[in-house]
């Protein structure tokens, strides 16, 4: 009798509450609990230079911000621009940023320091117009770990916005924190996007990690009114103006995105104008395209259909 060896067995799918974190593989960066992201994009074909801000944010936006001064950091212009064009924005901070010293407070008192955080972060809210939400992830922050119940909350709270696009760290930001944010939040999407529903990435520059130059597709000149709107946002985490210069490496990078943006506005010429302050983006979509969630660049009639959503 010819042995026949038997099959392997087929691995369950975990449940959510058993959710555990895995590292950020760059093949397949966001590797969702029930199918991986098929990274299909291609090196751009030219940065929209002067767009319409629904062009980048589509429809309702969630924007996901490891700490509270994240959003304004690293996308204050883009996203003041966008509110004030009557688009809807929902900031998700995700840990607390509690260890690092604030003046005035005692440095084992988390609860005072956490309730500061909060308190800037609303204000920073009112400048950009955004909708805040405080999902408290202290192991994450504390321990660089998640928790079922953290996560499960985490989907819970992208479950009842439902957006339409998530602003997620980009895939080089070397930061623990951002890079767990960056996973889950990409999770969410991918389960979104398997379910027929796609959902548009944006990606920006920080200080922690950059972007490749061949994914950026956005370029946005601040006029003065957003620049002076962004900075104020960031004006509003004094504490951490007390103890760092964050605000002024992102207003360092902006300006030098603006001599870079010069070049690729008016292209080689005699001396090369340098534009206002000027952030940069990259802006791709994850979208089920038969068995696989791929994530590829945001074509003009898809966007449009989005835009009808």
């Amino acid at each position: 009798m010819k042995f026949m060896p038997k099959k392997p067995a087929i691995p369950k799918l975990k449940p959510r509450k058993e959710f555990s974190f895995r590292p950020l593989d760059l093949k397949k960066f966001g590797i969702s609990r029930r199918t991986a992201i098929h990274d299909a994009r291609m090196p751009n074909q030219g940065i929209k230079l002067d767009f319409n801000a629904s062009d980048l944010f589509v429809g309702k936006t969630a924007v996901i911000s490891p700490h509270f001064d994240d959003a304004s950091l690293n996308y204050g212009g883009g996203i003041s621009k966008y509110t004030r064009q009557g688009g809807t924005v929902h900031t998700v901070v995700l840990s607390p940023g509690h260890r690092a010293p604030i003046k005035g407070i005692a440095q084992d008192d988390a609860q005072g320091k956490i309730m500061r955080r909060i308190l800037e972060g609303e204000k920073e809210s009112k400048f950009l117009g955004t909708q805040l939400h405080y999902m408290g992830m202290r192991k994450m922050y504390d321990e660089r770990k998640i928790t079922g119940m953290e996560a499960n909350a985490f989907y819970r709270k992208l479950d009842s916005i439902q957006p339409t696009t998530l602003v997620v760290p980009g895939p080089f930001d070397t930061h623990p924190d951002h890079m767990h944010s960056r996973t889950l939040a990409l999770d969410w999407a991918a389960e979104q996007a398997g379910k027929g529903r796609p959902i548009v990435i944006v990606e920006a520059p920080s200080m922690w990690g950059s972007i490749p130059e061949t994914q950026l597709t956005h370029m946005l000149e601040m006029d003065p009114k957003t620049y002076n709107i962004r900075k104020k946002a960031q004006e509003a985490h004094s504490s951490q103006m007390d103890r760092t210069k964050f605000h002024a490496v992102s207003d360092h990078k902006a300006r030098a995105a603006a001599i870079i943006g010069g070049e690729l506005r008016h292209g080689l010429v005699g001396k090369t104008p340098v534009l206002r302050p000027t952030e940069f983006y990259s802006q791709h979509v994850l979208i089920k395209e038969g068995n696989k969630i791929v994530f590829r660049r945001l074509d003009e009639k898809l966007l449009k259909k989005l835009r009808r959503k």
